[in-house]
């Protein structure tokens, strides 16, 4: 009976340690994700008409990386569209329009990263 309660508590040890690991995991990814989401904002805030492509493309790459994080589509979008509706017009508004587009599919296909992959 011994042997039952020590596997038990070997067990539920493990379960504990293997939770808490998985907490740091996503706590990591979403603190990731901000950094990102915070280059992309520093990133907009220079944009003008003669380099916007060059910065939509860099704001891409960074998107890329969000994606490879693995968050979600729908929590990405969020985070950008209430980002962007805070936005009055002009080209930084227009960046992120170009990031929502890359989010929700409303580009090229080869540009569109979540593929309804949720």
């Amino acid at each position: 009976m011994k042997g039952f309660y020590f596997l038990i508590g070997f067990f539920q040890a493990k379960i504990s340690h293997f939770m808490e690991s998985k907490a740091r995991s996503e706590v990591r990814k979403l603190t990731e994700f901000e950094s990102l989401f915070l280059q992309i904002i520093e990133y907009s805030n220079q944009v003008t008409a003669e380099n916007f492509q060059e910065y939509a493309e860099l704001g891409y790459d960074l998107l890329r990386k969000i994606h490879h994080l693995g968050i979600k589509e729908t929590q990405v979008y969020e985070r950008f569209f209430t980002y962007y509706d805070s936005l009055q017009d002009g080209m930084i508004k227009e960046c992120f329009a170009e990031m929502l587009d890359y989010i929700s599919g409303w580009c090229y296909s080869e540009k569109y990263l979540w593929n309804h992959q949720e």
